[in-house]
């Protein structure tokens, strides 16, 4: 005699949940999970294709939707988000880039005993990015090597006693990273974004931290969100984004 288990996952290729107060519906969602990729009963991350969406939809107007997941087996990955209110878009995120590296994983794989998957390997590369905010304010560009990009910026977090390594290392990471910023969807570079090495000191301890800064091509410099996006020079784009944090926040008390 021996034990066997079997495990069976299920996904509903549609998903559709409401909720409501005295009959009003105050918020929708909707999951949609593309599985016609998929071939033979078990699906393996490292192979496998898989594209999903979801939408949620609140009475007051607003709307979070994730357009598309889109993957397939080691080779891409992407990812469009957005938020609007009452048909006027406030923030979006755009993510696509080359994957690699991801171990074979199925549903088998974890019902085994020995069953270790390694994802030290796993990353993603050639990874474009693109973040808008209520169309005036975007950053986009490219990151060469994301896992070495992480792993460059923790160097440097683990050596922030030593202003040598520290800044070592952010230069190399800033090196994987390419973004710029503009204006109003404008093909016109305003300036780069990168990291820059700032010192404090703490009950006696001198250390380094890193800050987005905004390089612009004379060569000058601007801590991201301490100088350049004041109160004054955006304060039409930062009032508005408040507005909006402020109404999502009572939204959810």
């Amino acid at each position: 005699y021996y034990d066997r288990t079997q495990c069976t996952i299920g996904v509903p290729e549609n998903i559709a949940v409401t909720l409501t107060q005295n009959g009003t519906q105050l918020v929708k969602a909707t999951v949609k999970v593309g599985l016609g990729s998929l071939t033979g009963e078990n699906f393996d991350i490292s192979k496998g294709n898989l594209t999903a969406s979801a939408l949620v939809e609140m009475s007051n107007g607003y709307k979070f939707d994730v357009a598309q997941v889109a993957y397939s087996g080691n080779s891409k990955a992407s990812l469009s988000y957005s938020m609007s209110k009452n048909g006027t878009k406030l923030a979006s995120v755009t993510v696509a880039g080359d994957v690699s590296g991801i171990p074979s994983c199925n549903v088998e794989a974890f019902t085994r005993d020995d069953f270790d998957a390694d994802f030290d390997s796993a990353t993603g590369k050639n990874v474009l990015v693109k973040i808008d905010i209520l169309g005036k304010l975007q950053l986009q560009g490219k990151v060469t090597d994301l896992r070495k990009y992480a792993e460059l910026l923790d160097k440097a977090d683990e050596n922030d006693d030593n202003e040598q390594k520290f800044k070592q290392y952010l230069s190399s990471a800033n090196g994987c990273a390419d973004i710029s910023l503009f204006y109003d969807n404008t093909s016109v570079e305003q300036a780069k974004m990168q990291f820059d090495a700032f010192s404090d000191t703490y009950g006696g301890y001198t250390y380094w931290d890193a800050e987005p800064v905004l390089v612009f091509k004379d060569g000058s410099s601007n801590c991201m969100f301490d100088v350049f996006f004041n109160d004054v020079d955006f304060k039409a784009t930062i009032d508005a984004f408040r507005d909006l944090v402020e109404k999502y926040e009572n939204l959810i008390k």
